[in-house]
């Protein structure tokens, strides 16, 4: 995200915070769960998205990393 306003003019409107998770459950309901990320409130960016299907059957483990986007608190000075 970045403001179309020159560096020396811009404010933080926005800050980013690290996030991991790590899942393990049935394929389809692991997709589910992905696909609803998409429906939140945030912008979500992903770094990185490992799938490993286990020795069970149907089963795999999901290791996800990015970022997620939040509107800061602070109040531009005018």
């Amino acid at each position: 995200l970045q403001s179309a306003r020159d560096d020396k003019d811009k404010k933080d409107y926005y800050y980013a915070m690290p996030l991991t998770v790590n899942i393990q459950g049935e394929f389809a309901k692991t997709l589910e769960y992905l696909k609803s990320l998409e429906q939140l409130n945030y912008y979500f960016n992903i770094s990185s998205l490992d799938v490993t299907a286990s020795e069970q059957k149907n089963i795999v483990s999901t290791n996800l990393k990015g970022e997620i986007y939040a509107l800061s608190n602070q109040q531009e000075e005018e």
